[in-house]
């Protein structure tokens, strides 16, 4: 199975909607607890307090429904992102959102930015613009089919099982016992489903750029649309619940946990997953023969420049 080339313009508008969506997602971290802290305050008011990560105040508080817009609008735009630039370039701008989240909790939920935090501020943007720098400017696959061959390789099944596995004990068995205590429990759960769901997107969003650009003079052979393949739907599906399982164990961090512990340890914790899961499906594979190891090691450095900042906000 081999990698397809995209337009070189493609990594340029993938850049642009990963910063979108960082900022989107980094306003609804707060927004989202914002509206939990009136919901809960709201609810003990009336007497009906509940055990903090317990409950559903906040689906009635319109703070926290407009947090939920904006993540989605980030969401959105970090989808049509994978369908442009390759996850080892989108997934570390995320970062971005580590700012925008530090910055906005210090004027919004009283949680005070230091000169370290500034600091590591400044850390993520220059580890973010190595990265956007360095990145491959080539996706991986344009077609389910080829998305499909790659997951169908031994190397990335086993890393599956593995995966799957690990989010089952960290759920049922890790969750009850120090879900409440440790945050690496829910965000764990969080960033592992989320590494496969963000390979998914890019397979399902490629495979959509790839019909609406229609067939041209190199494919035109060969070119079928996508969404009358029953694979496109069936990824499309995997989506859909690996978006929501995500999206029901990051609300129970952010709930159970301070928003300054919860997106820096997230964000680590996912991108590693992501890097991680991205390198098994497609490096085991086969890398893009453009890819060279000083790229490689250049946007490795990038991300460590960005872990750095983060674990000093």
């Amino acid at each position: 199975m081999t990698a397809t080339e995209q337009p070189a313009s493609f990594k340029l508008i993938g850049i642009i909607l990963a910063l979108v969506s960082s900022a989107c997602i980094g306003a609804s971290f707060i927004l989202k607890k914002r509206g939990i802290l009136l919901a809960q305050a709201r609810a003990k008011e009336q007497g009906k307090d509940t055990a903090a990560g317990e409950g559903h105040h906040y689906l009635k508080n319109r703070t926290w429904w407009l947090g939920m817009i904006l993540l989605a609008v980030g969401e959105g735009s970090n989808f049509a992102a994978y369908s442009f630039a390759p996850a080892i370039l989108v997934t570390p701008l995320g970062a971005m959102s580590v700012v925008v989240t530090t910055i906005l909790a210090s004027y919004f939920l009283d949680e005070r930015l230091n000169m370290t935090g500034k600091i590591g501020c400044m850390q993520c943007i220059l580890g973010a613009g190595i990265v956007v720098l360095n990145a491959p400017a080539t996706n991986s696959t344009q077609t389910v089919r080829e998305f499909w061959g790659f997951v169908g390789y031994p190397s990335f099944i086993v890393y599956l099982v593995v995966l799957l596995a690990s989010v089952l004990w960290l759920t049922f068995w890790a969750g009850p016992r120090w879900g409440s205590k440790n945050p690496l429990v829910y965000i764990g759960v969080c960033s592992l489903t989320g590494s496969i769901l963000v390979l998914s997107v890019q397979g399902f969003g490629s495979a959509i750029v790839y019909t609406a650009v229609g067939p041209t003079d190199a494919n035109r052979a060969d070119w079928v649309n996508q969404l009358t393949l029953p694979d496109f739907w069936a990824l499309g599906a995997a989506v859909v619940v690996l978006a929501l399982t995500m999206v029901h164990f990051l609300n129970k961090a952010i709930n159970l946990f301070n928003t300054a512990v919860v997106t820096p340890v997230y964000y680590v914790c996912f991108t590693t997953a992501t890097i991680v899961s991205s390198l098994i499906l497609f490096r085991g594979a086969g890398a893009n023969q453009t890819t060279t190891i000083a790229s490689i090691i250049s946007t490795v450095l990038g991300f460590l420049t960005i872990v750095g900042g983060v674990a000093l906000l």
